[in-house]
């Protein structure tokens, strides 16, 4: 468990007044994988208390963990209810805002009070120099994915208004697919987090694709250590150049706007700030600009820190930029690059061409 943020849980535990950290559930649950390490698919529980962390694990798992761990045929919340009991554990119990009903019922139930922390989410928000690089693996997939779908879109011919590849017409579904094949021979999986987005977002999935429609391909492979890279571009084939073009220049703005404002010690909610300025720039109203501009990125796709937050951003953080522009009657046009904040600016994890044409 050599992932467990210990001085994060002990700062939580002094500032608390509390006696122990716990934390149960899926093992690909992306709290407890960052406390437990990567185990196999399964459940587990961590319990920390007076500096000593233990993993509670099903015995189909036992073999797969190191020290320090409890393995029986219960479940693993009554597993950490044991060893809060044999450590003689005196005081409140901290655990995530998301530890499972059941586990968190085994411990009411054995007289332990509960006390909510997010010092784990806390302290996810900064990546290590080893996460960065497993972030940086799944944004070569990611952009291998969208490369490939600007290769299928370029390749493709247009029939009566709408693309066709080898003489099929070419559908949502068949791009989604070859998305997902590229990201399989990148050595990730995309986690059935591919998205393809086509003018107004309502086409059924095996409906060919419009030529002179926006086309907005989200991916989100996950690399074998289960971090994630969000990335996303837009592509028209055939646009006649109006909005899209207009919300391509804006969403292009607000991002390099973003970049430049970016390095350790900056509000986070600077970034927003500017990609909102920008794109509203270009004569866009509030209700067609983004929500939150972007979001960090680890083991899950959103994390902290939010671009709402003003706290100060730290070097390692890891952000996904995620300027776009909507049109009710024509689509969405939607950048999204992944960087890792520096102390005097970014380095990007995850990025490729920007062209609205294929």
């Amino acid at each position: 468990m050599a992932s467990l943020p210990t001085d994060a849980i002990d700062a939580a535990i002094a500032e608390r007044d509390a006696a122990a950290f716990l934390h149960a559930g899926r093992t690909d649950q992306p709290t407890l994988r960052y406390c437990a390490g990567p185990l196999p698919d399964g459940e587990a529980a961590v319990v920390y208390a007076d500096g000593r962390a233990t993993l509670c694990v099903p015995p189909e798992l036992a073999a797969a963990t190191g020290p320090n761990v409890r393995s029986s045929d219960a479940p693993v919340g009554k597993q950490a209810v044991a060893v809060l009991d044999e450590l003689g554990v005196d005081g409140a119990v901290l655990t995530p805002r998301n530890v499972p009903h059941d586990a968190a019922l085994y411990a009411e139930n054995a007289g332990y009070d509960l006390a909510s922390t997010d010092a784990v989410e806390r302290a996810r928000a900064g990546k290590s120099a080893g996460e960065r690089d497993r972030i940086a693996d799944a944004g070569a997939a990611a952009v291998a994915g969208i490369e490939r779908a600007r290769a299928a879109l370029r390749e493709a011919n247009v029939a009566d208004g709408t693309l066709c590849r080898g003489g099929d017409p070419l559908s949502v579904r068949a791009l989604r697919e070859a998305v997902d094949a590229a990201v399989y021979a990148s050595g990730a999986t995309p986690a059935n987090d591919t998205r393809v987005t086509v003018g107004a977002g309502e086409r059924a999935p095996d409906a060919p694709i419009p030529a002179a429609e926006t086309v907005v391909v989200r991916v989100a492979p996950r690399e074998p250590g289960g971090y994630r890279a969000p990335l996303a571009r837009t592509f028209v084939v055939e646009g006649e150049g109006g909005w899209e073009r207009r919300a391509q220049l804006a969403v292009e703005r607000a991002m390099d706007s973003a970049l430049r404002e970016l390095e350790a010690g900056v509000p986070a909610s600077t970034i927003r700030e500017e990609v909102m300025i920008e794109c509203g720039a270009y004569g866009f109203a509030d209700d067609a600009l983004p929500e939150t501009a972007g979001h960090g990125v680890g083991l899950a796709v959103r994390e902290r820190p939010a671009l709402r937050d003003d706290d100060p951003l730290a070097a390692g953080t890891v952000l996904a930029i995620t300027p776009s522009v909507a049109e009710p009657d024509g689509g969405e046009v939607s950048v999204t690059d992944l960087v890792a904040v520096t102390e005097d600016g970014y380095e990007s994890l995850g990025s490729t061409e920007r062209s609205l044409r294929p």
